[in-house]
C-alpha cells in the first residue's frame, strides 16, 4: 500500500521526499488499521490497487507504456478475486476521475481492456460460489451484473461524524458479526488539511486526484444522508449506482474510503514538497501519527497473533467437529481452527458464516451444551466425523468445562491429545447418513432469531439438540 502511494505521488508531484511521506500516510491511515489489520479482514489489504491503477492509467497516458496496462491488469486481477469489492471501487474511481486519465478515442480501447479483462475473469472464477444455493461465502449475490433498483435499507451507512469527528471515533467499540470488525472510516483533520492544501498549492491534476479521493469517501454515508432531521439522496452514491449498475450489489459502500487513502496522501506530498526543510515532511508524519495514536481505538502497533496451531491438532487424522461453533458468549467465529486446518487438512463442520451449515443449528456442536452426550456422538459419527475438538477457553462461562470434559469422556472415552485447553477425541463409527444434508439461507440473522446465540446456552431439553437429517421426501 503504501509503496504504490509514493510511486504515485512521485509520479504526479515529482518529489522524492513527498512521495516517502504519502506512502507513510497510507500506511497509517485508520481506514487501513481498522478493518483490513485489527478487524482481521485481511483481503482488504487489497487497497493497493487503487494507487496501481491510476499509475497504469496515467502512464499509457502520458507514455503509451503497455507494460504499465499488463502491471495494472495484473494486479487488478488478484485484488478483485480476493475482494470484488475493489474492483467495482476501481471502477467507480475512474469514472469520477475520467479528466483526468482520458487518453482520446483512439488510445482508450486498450485501457479498457485491461481493465475489463481481469475483471470478467475474476467475476467469472468467484460468480458460481456467491450465488450457489450452497454457498459459505457472506453476502451472496454480490456479483450479480444487473442487480435492480437501489434499497436504502439494505447497506450499512455511515454518518458524517465517523469520517470527522475524533471523539466519536475514539469511542467505537468492535462489532461483533463473524470477526471483531473494527468499520473505521475517519479521514483525519491533519490528513484532510494537507492534503487540501497540496491541492491548492500545485492545482491541477494533484486537486482533481484529492477531489476524486473525498468523492469516493461521500459513498461512505450509502444512498441517503441525514441533513437535520431529513433524509436526502446522496447524490454520489445514485449517479454511481445508474452509471456501474453493479456498485448496487454491495452492502458496505462505506469501504470506498480504501481509495480515497492514497488519492489525499498524494496531496499531503504535494503539500510537503512547498517546503525546503525536511523538517516539514518529519513534522507532517509525526502530526498524523499522533493523530491516531490519540484517536483511535486501534493501537499505533498492532498486537501480534499466534498462528500456530495447538499441538494436539497432530491428533487429527479425519473429518473434525470443532466444539463449541461459538466463542463463549458471542457470535464470533473462532479463526484458529482455519489456521489448524491448514496443518491437518481434513474436513470441518463450519464455515467463516455462521448459520449456513446443518450443525451450525446443533446445539451440542454449536454451544457445548446437551442431555445425552452418547446420542450425539452417533450422530457425529453417522455425518461421517472421526475427531471431535473441544476448546474450554471457548465455552461460555455458564458453562463448568470440567463437568463438560467429565461428560465427553464417559460418551468418546480418554482424549487422545489434551493439552489443558483443547482435548481430541476419538468418535466411533456409526451408520452413515448418505444423503447430502441442506444449507441454509439468512447466516447468523437466523441463528439469532432462534436464541441459539448471543448471551448464555439456552437450557437443555432443547429441540436443537436433535441430530440434522436429510430432508424429508
Amino acid at each position: 500500500m503504501g509503496l504504490t502511494t509514493a510511486l504515485l505521488a512521485l509520479r504526479v508531484v515529482g518529489s522524492e521526499r513527498g512521495a516517502v511521506v504519502a506512502g507513510l500516510v497510507a500506511q497509517l491511515s485508520p481506514y487501513l488499521a481498522g478493518y483490513p489489520l485489527a478487524s482481521g479482514v485481511h483481503e482488504r489489504l487489497a487497497i493497493w490497487v487503487f494507487p496501481l491503477v491510476w499509475l497504469g492509467v496515467l502512464a499509457w497516458r502520458d507514455t503509451g507504456r503497455v507494460q504499465a496496462l499488463v502491471w495494472m491488469a495484473v494486479g487488478l486481477f488478484f485484488a478483485t478475486a480476493g475482494c470484488q469489492v475493489y474492483g467495482v471501487f476501481a471502477l467507480g474511481m475512474l469514472l469520477m476521475g475520467l479528466p483526468l486519465w482520458w487518453p482520446g478515442l483512439r488510445r482508450v480501447l486498450p485501457v479498457l481492456a485491461a481493465l475489463g479483462t481481469p475483471l470478467v475473469i475474476a467475476w467469472a472464477l468467484v460468480r458460481g460460489p456467491t450465488v450457489s444455493a450452497q454457498s459459505l461465502v457472506p453476502q451472496q449475490g454480490r456479483m450479480d451484473l444487473w442487480p435492480g433498483q437501489p434499497a436504502p435499507d439494505s447497506w450499512i451507512g455511515m454518518e458524517l461524524g465517523d469520517l470527522l469527528d475524533p471523539t466519536r471515533v475514539a469511542q467505537q467499540a468492535v462489532t461483533e458479526g463473524g470477526d471483531e470488525l473494527y468499520m473505521l472510516v475517519y479521514l483525519g483533520w491533519a490528513v484532510l488539511a494537507a492534503a487540501v492544501a497540496g491541492a491548492w498549492r500545485l492545482r491541477g491534476q494533484t486537486t482533481g486526484l484529492v477531489g476524486v479521493g473525498l468523492a469516493m469517501a461521500t459513498l461512505a454515508f450509502g444512498p441517503v444522508v441525514m441533513v437535520g432531521s431529513q433524509l436526502s439522496w446522496n447524490p454520489v452514491h445514485v449517479a454511481l449506482s445508474l452509471v456501474l449498475p453493479a456498485f448496487r450489489t454491495i452492502p458496505v459502500p462505506w469501504q470506498a474510503l480504501g481509495a480515497t487513502v492514497p488519492l489525499l496522501a498524494v496531496g499531503v506530498a504535494a503539500s510537503v514538497d512547498r517546503f525546503r526543510s525536511p523538517w516539514a515532511a518529519i513534522a507532517v508524519v509525526v502530526v498524523i501519527a499522533l493523530e491516531r495514536a490519540v484517536v483511535l481505538p486501534v493501537s499505533l502497533v498492532l498486537p501480534a497473533t499466534d498462528t500456530v496451531p495447538p499441538a494436539v491438532y497432530a491428533e487429527v487424522t479425519g473429518p473434525v467437529v470443532e466444539v463449541p461453533r461459538m466463542y463463549r458468549d458471542t457470535t464470533l467465529t473462532p479463526g484458529q481452527v482455519f489456521l489448524a486446518q491448514t496443518i491437518h487438512e481434513q474436513d470441518f463442520q463450519l464455515s467463516i458464516n455462521a448459520g449456513t451449515l446443518p450443525l451450525d443449528h446443533h446445539l451440542p456442536t454449536l454451544r457445548a451444551v446437551s442431555t445425552d452426550w452418547h446420542r450425539d456422538a452417533r450422530c457425529w459419527g453417522s455425518l461421517g466425523f472421526t475427531r471431535l475438538v473441544l476448546h474450554r477457553d471457548w465455552l461460555s462461562p455458564s458453562i463448568d468445562a470440567t463437568a463438560t470434559m467429565s461428560a465427553l469422556r464417559r460418551a468418546l472415552g480418554e482424549p487422545l491429545a489434551d493439552d489443558g485447553v483443547q482435548a481430541v477425541f476419538a468418535i466411533p463409527e456409526a451408520r452413515r447418513q448418505t444423503r447430502r444434508l441442506p444449507h441454509y439461507q439468512g447466516g447468523i440473522e437466523l441463528l439469532l432469531d432462534q436464541g441459539l446465540i448471543g448471551g448464555p446456552p439456552p437450557q437443555v431439553p432443547h429441540r436443537a439438540e436433535r441430530c440434522p437429517g436429510p430432508p424429508a421426501e
